[in-house]
Formats: C-alpha cells, sequence, structure tokens
C-alpha cells in the first residue's frame, strides 16, 4: 500500500512467481520447493541438467571451410579393406569437442558425455532450394529437427535468429572494403606534386600568405637601431630588404620544423612569435597526418580509401545476401550488388565486372590472398560448374589476367558480426550454452586455435601486392625538390664572391652571445700568453749570443798560447758556436756561426759594423756580418 500497489497485483515483487520444483521427499503430494523464494539458486539442479545430456546423440553438420572446419576423405584405419572415410577437423571443430567433454556430470557415478555424429553433405538440398545461402539452409535444417547443431562461421542474423536459438558468440567477423589496385601512370609532374598533395592549392595561398605577413611584422617588431650599427650593408633600402629576407626564412623554417626559429628580441615581435607558433602547430599537425593517409594510400595503389569514397565515385559494391539489410540500413544511397552462395565468391564478380568493390569480412581476404579462392574457382570452371566467364580462372575484365593480390583491403572496418553455433531449441539449449561457456573459460578456444595453425592460409601476396611497403614513389619528389634546392644553394654560394652587387649575400652580423665572447676572450689570453713566451726566449737568445760575442773579443788578448794553425771551437750551451783561427800564435780570425740561422753576407745599408771590442752597441739591431779582429768575421742571424 505503501507503494501505491494492491495485493494480487503482478507488478508487486512478493506477488511474482518463483521457479518452484515438485518434492523429491514426497513425490506425487502436490508439494513443491523453491530456494529462489528465499533468494538462493537452486544450484543442486546443475546435475541434474548434465545428467539429461549423458550419451546423448548429437546429429550435426559442417561446411568444408579451413581453418575453422577442414572436411577430408581418408581411409578408415580400422577397416582391413581401407574403407574411404570423412574425416573433420579444425578450429570450430575441435573446440565443439571439447564442449562435450564439458557437458559430464561431475557427480555422476558414470561420466559418459554426449556424442556428436557428423552428418555427411553439409545442409539439404530441401533447405538449399529455398534460401540462396547454404549457411541458411544449415539453419533452417536445425529449426526442422534434421539436425541438432552446425557448426560453422554462422553469422547471427535477424533471419536466422527467427529460426532458432544460436549458443554464445565464439567471436566475431570483421568486414572490410575490397578494391583494384590502380596502375597510375608515374611521371616528373606527378611525383613533383606528392608532396604539396596533402593541401589544396587554397590552402596553400593561405599559408605562404601568412608567411609573408608574418615576415614583415617581424620584419619591423624586431627591429632596433642598435641592428645598424652592426651591419655591414650601409644601404637603407638594402639593409631593410636583408631584414625582411633573414625574417621570411625564420617563418618559412619555423612552418616547416614544427617550432619557432625567430630570435624574437622585443615584447612586440615575442608576442607575434606566440600568436605565429599557434598556427605552425596546426599547420604541421594536419599536413602529418593527411600526408600519412595519402602515402598509405598511395603504396596501396586504390583510388578510394573507404565505402564512403567507393559510394561518392559510384562504385558498384558486391556484399553477401546474407548481410544485406544490415548494410543497407548504414548505407542507404550505395549501389550494392547482392549475391548468393558462398561469400567467397566476391573474387570472380569483381573479376567478372559485376561490381567495382566488396564487403567482405577478414577471414575471406586472408584466403582470397593465399590463392584458395582462385584455386577453388580454377576448380569449378575445370569440372564444368561454372565457365570461364563466371568462375574467371584465367581473366578479369580490370587486367589482363587474374591476380588476385590486385585485390587490396583500404579503409576502417565497416561492420562486425558475431559468429555462432546454431542449436536445436529445446532440452540442448541451456546445458550446451552452459558447456560452451566453461570450455571458453578454460582457454579451449586459444588451445584449438594453437592446434590447428597449420589450417590457416598464408598470404602469397607479401612481395607483390600493393600496401606491403612504401615504394620510392613516395619520396620521390621531395628529393627531387631537395636537389633543386642544393643546386640553388651553390648557386648562390658561388654568387658570394660578386656581394658588391647584392648586398643581401653578405652574412648579417650579430650580437656575440655570453659563451662566444667568453671563447674569444680564452682565445684571446692564449694568444697573449704565446706571445709571452716568444718574447722571453727571444730576450734569453740575445742576451746568450751577445755573451758569445763578448767571449769570441777576450779570445784574441788571451789566445798568445795556442800553437800555429790551431783552429778551436768553443760550443755554447744554446747550440751556437765561435770559431777561432790561429796563425804563429797570434789570433789571425774568428767567426760566429748560429746553431739554426744560416750566416747571412753583409749587405748595403745593412746593421753597422761591430765597435772595437767585437760587440755591437745596444741601440744597434743584431744581423747582418761585423768585422771581429782585423779581417776576422763575425756571423748571426737577425730575428
Amino acid at each position: 500500500r505503501a507503494l501505491g500497489l494492491f495485493f494480487n497485483d503482478p507488478g508487486h515483487p512478493s506477488c511474482r512467481s518463483r521457479p518452484a520444483h515438485p518434492s523429491l521427499v514426497l513425490p506425487g503430494s502436490g508439494l513443491f520447493y523453491s530456494y529462489e523464494t528465499c533468494g538462493y539458486r537452486d544450484d543442486y539442479d546443475i546435475d541434474n541438467l548434465f545428467e539429461s545430456m549423458r550419451g546423448t546423440l548429437l546429429l550435426g553438420a559442417a561446411p568444408n571451410d579451413p581453418p575453422y572446419v577442414s572436411v577430408e576423405t581418408v581411409q578408415d584405419t580400422n577397416d582391413p579393406n581401407g574403407a574411404p572415410v570423412v574425416a573433420y577437423s579444425g578450429v570450430e571443430f575441435s573446440f565443439v569437442q571439447k564442449v562435450l567433454e564439458h557437458l559430464t556430470c561431475p557427480t555422476c557415478a558414470l561420466k559418459v558425455p554426449p556424442t556428436l555424429r557428423m552428418v555427411d553433405g553439409w545442409a539439404s538440398e530441401a533447405s538449399r532450394s529455398r534460401f540462396s545461402s547454404s549457411y541458411t539452409a544449415c539453419v533452417n535444417d536445425v529449426a526442422v529437427g534434421l539436425y541438432d547443431i552446425c557448426i560453422g562461421d554462422f553469422w547471427v542474423t535477424t533471419e536466422r535468429m527467427l529460426m532458432t536459438l544460436f549458443l554464445p558468440s565464439i567471436r566475431s567477423d570483421q568486414f572490410y572494403l575490397v578494391v583494384f589496385a590502380e596502375n597510375t601512370q608515374i611521371n616528373l609532374q606527378t611525383l613533383l606534386q606528392n608532396p604539396f598533395l596533402p593541401f589544396s592549392g587554397e590552402a596553400w595561398g593561405i599559408i605562404f600568405g601568412i608567411i609573408v605577413f608574418l615576415t614583415v611584422s617581424m620584419a619591423i617588431l624586431d627591429y632596433s637601431p642598435e641592428d645598424d650599427e652592426e651591419e655591414v650593408v650601409k644601404q637603407p633600402f638594402y639593409r631593410w630588404l636583408k631584414r625582411v629576407w633573414w625574417s621570411f626564412f625564420y617563418a618559412w623554417c619555423s612552418v616547416f620544423s614544427g617550432k619557432s626559429s625567430f630570435r624574437a628580441k622585443s615584447l612586440s615581435s615575442q608576442v607575434a612569435s606566440m600568436f605565429f607558433q599557434t598556427f605552425v602547430l596546426v599547420v604541421v599537425a594536419s599536413y602529418k597526418a593527411k600526408l600519412a593517409s595519402l602515402l598509405i594510400l598511395s603504396s596501396i595503389g586504390a583510388g578510394v580509401d573507404s565505402i564512403d569514397g567507393a559510394i561518392l565515385k559510384g562504385y558498384t559494391i558486391c556484399i553477401p545476401s546474407a548481410i544485406e539489410t544490415t548494410v543497407r540500413l548504414n548505407y542507404p544511397n550505395a549501389d550494392f550488388f547482392p549475391f548468393s552462395g558462398s561469400s567467397a565468391d566476391f573474387a570472380r564478380h569483381m573479376h567478372s565486372g559485376k561490381c567495382d568493390a566488396a564487403v567482405i569480412h577478414s577471414k575471406r581476404i586472408l584466403q582470397m590472398q593465399a590463392g584458395w579462392i582462385k584455386s577453388n574457382d580454377c576448380k569449378k570452371v575445370r569440372e564444368g560448374a561454372l565457365s570461364e566467364e563466371e568462375g574467371r580462372c584465367e581473366t578479369s575484365v580490370a587486367m589482363a589476367e587474374r591476380d588476385d593480390c590486385q585485390l587490396v583491403q583500404v579503409g576502417e572496418m565497416i561492420l562486425s558480426i558475431p559468429v555462432a553455433f546454431p542449436i536445436k531449441m529445446g532440452s540442448l539449449l541451456t546445458p550446451m550454452s552452459v558447456a560452451l561457456t566453461k570450455a571458453q573459460n578454460a582457454g579451449e578456444w586459444q588451445k584449438a586455435i594453437k592446434d590447428n595453425k597449420d589450417l590457416y592460409p598464408k598470404s602469397q601476396c607479401n612481395d607483390r601486392a600493393p600496401g606491403q611497403r612504401l615504394g620510392k614513389e613516395a619520396f620521390a619528389g621531395v628529393s627531387i625538390l631537395v636537389g633543386l634546392g642544393v643546386f640553388v644553394a651553390m648557386a648562390l654560394h658561388k654568387a658570394q664572391d660578386y656581394a658588391h652587387w647584392w648586398p643581401m649575400l653578405v652574412p648579417k652580423k650579430h650580437a656575440a652571445t655570453e659563451e662566444e665572447l667568453d671563447e674569444q676572450q680564452k682565445q684571446m689570453m692564449d694568444m697573449l700568453a704565446k706571445m709571452a713566451q716568444v718574447t722571453k726566449s727571444l730576450e734569453a737568445d740575445t742576451r746568450r749570443r751577445r755573451a758569445a760575442s763578448r767571449t769570441a773579443s777576450a779570445g784574441q788578448k788571451n789566445a798568445s798560447f795556442i800553437s800555429d794553425s790551431h783552429n778551436e771551437s768553443i760550443d755554447a750551451s744554446d747550440g751556437n758556436m765561435v770559431k777561432i783561427k790561429c796563425e804563429s800564435g797570434v789570433v789571425s780570425g774568428g767567426e760566429f756561426v748560429p746553431a739554426k740561422s744560416p750566416a747571412l753576407s753583409s749587405q748595403p745599408g745593412g746593421p753597422p759594423a761591430m765597435n772595437g771590442n767585437g760587440t755591437a752597441g745596444r741601440d744597434q739591431a743584431a744581423g747582418g756580418v761585423a768585422p771581429l779582429l782585423g779581417s776576422s768575421k763575425m756571423q748571426y742571424p737577425a730575428y
């Protein structure tokens, strides 16, 4: 009453029916028990649930669709005559076997799992006559009780859900757009246009206009009279032209490097640079994103990059009839060509010209790249099931001969559809659903994939299909532009020899930074230290030479003891040598020979002669040749 409800109202929680079970203690008494009425589940009935499946015979059907179901005819090893028998394997078939093992009763004395018997021939002819899809036909066989379960890649669609129920989904199929790769003509114009494709001509015009506007603005805002004092170009017009050029250079580098290159010194130029940096951020991010998509699309060689692009170009798009309703709801304006039969038929329909593109799931794309689909079509043509015009084993309307590697996947995922097994309605649904969930949680699905990895198709298009790697065409255009730019730079470098007729070529002097000043000061101090060492060395050498000269002069007075025709050499400590020549006990001559410098002859206008004592005056420069004693000569170098 407080809730505004009345007794016997089915909307009241207390008036709702709860699960109840006949009494097991007093059977036939009309008494029931219910754990659910007290808020608990009847966990004890789980054993009864699995008990009902013990030893049950299940009839199933499956298509030959590797790697999930593989059907092969082999010899029976148990038959002495080796009679042929159909063998089933694959990821999904192995997984179903594990699901049945999880149906055993945990507390039952006799643990006997259900038995699965596969019926050869896939879907019945009666159902195939009613439905264009063999998969839908098999779902109908389950619905009418012909089979208990169908094993395979069954898409859970509205049409099929109205026929029968499905077990929990085991995975999902992702659908993508497949188109023909285009063989475009590559010429110089195309290569040069590639770097500029991300933006339209109008967009490039706006970017260039903003660069020019900022160039003039920064040339004005960042100017100071101190710049003219350091400028080597004195003509006012050329000084202004040079400032504009450097502003343009910094603006250009800012746009294409993604960061500001301006040396903004004034507050006004710093504010302008901040706002320009925002523009640079948007331009660079947009260019990178668009260029990446264009490079990928160009490497793929496709004319479109999405289903929307295919619709705009008026493409006819093949789709499996099983998903036609779902796809048309999302793309009502598209020109679709729904086809019946297997979804693998999309390739021959494209090669026969029935459609320009196809919406197909990733498993079929991988089978196509492995050559399985073409091989199957050729088999049907050889057996006469299809004509060459229908099967297109060798020919294609889009190319000289059929090459499935020229069918490429483009764009993002278009559709995702769950994959599940149709199950017979009734007592099988709940225990099979529980067992399948238990098997998934136990990792049986991943183990089945690992055990059957050899059945997965391997692409044969890695080295031939477009889109695997970016080719030389992606970078040829920008490489040509770089080469032209370097050529122009070399021409300008040569033109700097004639900078008098173009002052802009003269490098601008800029104010030295603290680090540059410190380096210059250090270099200056090192040079002064070296000059001081040289000066000290020269002074010491001069003193040694003068001492040697005085020794030679004194030798004249004390040489009477020297015998006739005796030559004496006196070596100085610095490597210089004084030679004295004696004749009849009298010094007749002498010569001073330096260690490293050659002797110099007397030159007109040279240094004055020696004093009488053999030494030069203190105010006279050393050098030349001077007499030592009479005809004797003393030679020493000039420095």
